[in-house]
């Protein structure tokens, strides 16, 4: 089970349902891992070598620049706008048809 720091929003990678079985076999090995059973900083200082292979990689998220914020807004205000127009014109043919 990786430790993340708590200000990661992006830390949660994958989730998924698994079995009891595989839960408790998943607690066991957590359990014997030497890194989850440090009392101090130095003592997982001395084991951060040994947790490469347990290290993810990703992607930083991409920044989004006020521009293309914006962009993003006026497209989504432009489309909810098409709905809506939409929207009321099958309103309106509906309660024609219901007044013949």
């Amino acid at each position: 089970m990786p430790r993340v720091k708590h200000h990661r929003k992006d830390a949660n990678i994958d989730v998924r349902n698994i079995s009891e079985e595989e839960h408790l076999e998943l607690k066991e090995i957590n359990k014997n891992d030497p890194y989850f059973k440090v009392g101090s900083k130095q003592e997982q200082e001395k084991l951060c070598i040994y947790i490469d292979e347990s290290i993810v990689c990703y992607e930083e998220p991409r920044k989004v620049s006020k521009k293309d914020r914006d962009y993003t807004v006026k497209y989504k205000m432009k489309k909810n706008k098409i709905i809506y127009t939409e929207a009321l014109y099958s309103m309106r043919n509906y309660e024609a048809a219901l007044a013949y």
